[in-house]
């Protein structure tokens, strides 16, 4: 198959065609992938942070609030990630936080990420790193996995939760809405009725007095 499978670990070779001169194959281990990943992590993290703000402001000036002011969903999804991103976990070897990998948050609540801690715990132990992120169940990824399915999960997350109530809220509200038009409209109808009779009680009576106005004052006989 000219196919050369664990040559060196996690490595294949294929021989793709023939050469009269020697080939040489060189191979390397690349850091900055898992570097700029992470650093794309924070930044997206950041950006979020931002918008939450945004959406919970308190502004004391204009007397205003954001649109999710006060929402504990919102509290709960800080809290989530706040305690994702600063503890320490077990079973993961030697690396058991992030801080150790240069991940950490600064005195404005962003996280901030040394790129040269990170590159130095990779050309130091990469195994104690991969177990960090990759160890099932307790390793970083799949404890933010557990997080964001449940702020965020198909099934049951938090923020679908608060949709589905959302949506029920509004559904009730356009029913009551619905109800109360059907009343309005029955109210309107009776007082258009009733401004109807009244206006004919009223245009009787013009005429009645229009009557009186035409009658003759027949003067009292003398004798």
């Amino acid at each position: 198959s000219n196919t050369f499978t664990n040559v060196v670990d996690d490595f294949s070779v294929t021989i793709a065609s023939t050469s009269t001169t020697p080939v040489t194959v060189s191979v390397t281990q690349n850091n900055d992938t898992l570097t700029n990943q992470i650093n794309s992590f924070v930044e997206q993290y950041n950006r979020v942070v931002d918008k939450v703000r945004e959406l919970t402001n308190f502004d004391a000036a204009a007397n205003s609030v954001g649109l999710l002011f006060g929402s504990t969903t919102v509290l709960r999804i800080e809290s989530s990630f706040s305690q994702l991103f600063s503890t320490r976990l077990n079973g993961t070897g030697s690396i058991k936080s992030l801080a150790q990998l240069g991940v950490q948050f600064n005195d404005t609540g962003k996280l901030e990420f040394d790129q040269t801690k990170m590159r130095n715990a990779i050309e130091t132990d990469r195994q104690a790193v991969e177990d960090f992120f990759r160890t099932e169940e307790t390793g970083f990824s799949a404890q933010a996995k557990a997080v964001a399915d449940n702020l965020a999960g198909v099934a049951s997350g938090a923020l679908l939760n608060r949709s589905n109530t959302l949506q029920t809220q509004i559904e009730q509200n356009t029913q009551r809405i619905n109800t109360f038009n059907t009343r309005l409209d029955r109210q309107r109808e009776r007082l258009l009725k009733q401004f109807i009779a009244m206006e004919t009680a009223i245009g009787k009576l013009q005429n009645n007095l229009q009557s009186l106005n035409q009658l003759q004052i027949i003067p009292p006989l003398t004798s």
